[in-house]
């Protein structure tokens, strides 16, 4: 018997062994015998674990207990039944549920053919948070072009690996991270559909669940070092919240930090937090932040002088998941070394980077300058045709600093992303080649790539039209600017990565920034 959260008014019953369907709206032809799910028990928990995951942040109980099914209130319950039995629906689809049925008051379940998925428990758990999310009121995350033109009736995502994703309402087989997401639903493109805040409606009547740390340095609860380590467990509930937590050490001391959302194995395996870690001192002054941008966990490994320090635990956004839905359970652990450290004159790594491009007939000759105090790891060569979307062109070797190939391509952009020891990854400027060859040397540039005052401080020698997207192209800010130095508020985008678009009757650049 397994319960996510047994005190919550509301519950979604797994239910794995079996029912009679009878008195609903599926039985226009009468009953409906739905025989168990035949699966072994491993699988059931993790199937469990996932869709429990997925419904973290809610004030709802995911359990597999009928006895709590049945006494939480009928217009405040549904059943996800997962059964072999689908000869009755049709064998095209893993599932289907009623939208808004959890509300109906009648028992009315929804369905996911366990056989039908194969007895894939990775998917048959992604069915099971589709349908229960049908029950809940929310229709497909569905795919458009540019245009608004309708390309798909479900979004499969981007990406690949331990941060490739897709929204939990869309289709996520092939995806590791599935998350509730605020895209366009499948009535068309204007039709935003945010996950979250319909599933935590007053219709539902059980919203999210009670933020379980606080979101402030003065509410930040100290924590206590028990044999030079301590643990807490929380709960990212929504996009806003940031659990924050305070410690003191007395002596100058390693400290280690490592901060890991839910999974179901090795791997960040179908974890739905992105962990960014940032660490404050006594002063409230930010010291750095920890968001690896190839996994979910976060980790944090320095050395620090005696004082009280404060760390905060947020959801964040990677190159293909954005933080809408970056929320979810945690553990973080942190330790203290064994020994005191003798302080050391610090050397702070310095970095910098400047890609240059130009074009011989077909070919396009790429080189670029790099000055590092740490040991370069790799570097990727990536090219894009509308300077947007990139994919991988080349994996240079550590010392090589100039590339050539042909193409017939008459308008690329081009940046160089490299990784250094302490995992850290700077990407370069955008080069952009045209056709009439080597660029146009009058171009905008921004004066930092890192924005931390909520101000985008750019210079241009000519007046061009410029619009800000998001890693999913939709537009955030759009005007023009004159000759000279310019500067603008960004105040209302969410940290993560940008595009900036600039463009006038001859000429399209674009770079991209991060706000933090």
């Amino acid at each position: 018997m397994l319960n996510s959260y047994s005190s919550a008014p509301a519950v979604l019953l797994l239910d794995f062994d079996g029912h009679n369907v009878t008195g609903t709206s599926w039985n226009e032809n009468g009953d409906i015998m739905c025989a168990g799910a035949n699966l072994s028990t491993q699988a059931i928990t993790e199937i469990y674990n996932r869709i429990a995951e997925d419904y973290s942040p809610f004030n709802i109980n995911v359990t597999t207990d009928e006895t709590k099914y049945n006494a939480a209130p009928a217009n405040r319950r549904t059943r996800a039944l997962f059964t072999t039995t689908s000869s009755w629906y049709g064998s095209n689809s893993g599932g289907c549920a009623l939208v808004g049925s959890f509300t109906f008051g009648d028992n009315t379940p929804c369905f996911i053919f366990t056989a039908l998925l194969g007895s894939n428990v990775k998917n048959i758990a992604e069915v099971g948070a589709h349908e229960a999310g049908h029950t809940l009121s929310l229709n497909h995350q569905a795919k458009y072009d540019a245009v608004c033109n309708k390309t798909g009736e479900y979004n499969y995502g981007s990406g690949t690996g331990v941060i490739g994703w897709a929204p939990i309402m869309g289709v996520g087989y092939n995806q590791n991270t599935t998350t509730w997401f605020n895209g366009p639903n499948s009535f068309g493109c204007d039709n935003l559909q945010s996950d979250a805040d319909i599933i935590a409606n007053s219709t539902n009547g059980f919203g999210f669940r009670q933020d379980d740390a606080g979101e402030s340095f003065q509410s930040a609860v100290a924590q206590t070092f028990s044999n030079r380590r301590f643990e807490k467990q929380g709960l990212i509930t929504n996009l806003t919240d940031k659990d924050i937590f305070k410690f003191t050490i007395d002596t100058r001391q390693q400290v280690i930090l490592q901060a890991d959302p839910a999974s179901v194995g090795p791997n960040d395996a179908g974890s739905n937090l992105d962990i960014q870690i940032q660490l404050f001192n006594n002063a409230q002054t930010l010291v750095n932040t920890y968001n690896p941008p190839l996994i979910m966990r976060a980790g944090m490994d320095t050395v620090l002088d005696p004082g009280t320090y404060y760390f905060s635990i947020e959801g964040a956004s990677n190159e293909f998941t954005p933080d809408y839905g970056s929320l979810g359970s945690y553990k973080v652990t942190v330790e203290k070394s064994l020994a005191d450290v003798i302080k050391v004159p610090e050397l702070v790594p310095t970095f910098s980077m400047e890609l240059q491009g130009s074009r011989e007939g077909n070919v396009h000759k790429l080189s670029w300058t790099m000055q590092s105090s740490e040991t370069i790891l790799s570097q990727l060569l990536e090219v894009s045709t509308e300077g947007a979307n990139y994919i991988n062109l080349a994996s240079p070797g550590i010392t090589v600093r100039t590339y050539s190939y042909q193409t017939n391509a008459s308008n690329l952009h081009y940046r160089l992303t490299v990784t250094v020891e302490s995992g850290k990854s700077q990407t370069s400027n955008i080069v952009h080649i045209r056709k009439s060859g080597g660029g146009n040397t009058k171009k905008p540039h921004l004066n930092n790539t890192v924005i931390t005052n909520n101000h985008l401080v750019l210079n241009s020698p000519l007046k061009y039209n410029y619009i800000i997207t998001d890693n999913n192209g939709r537009s955030m800010y759009k005007g023009n600017i004159s000759e000279g130095t310019t500067s603008m508020s960004i105040n209302k985008l969410r940290n993560g990565a940008y595009f900036i678009h600039f463009t006038n009757e001859n000429d399209h650049f674009v770079e991209n920034f991060v706000k933090q």
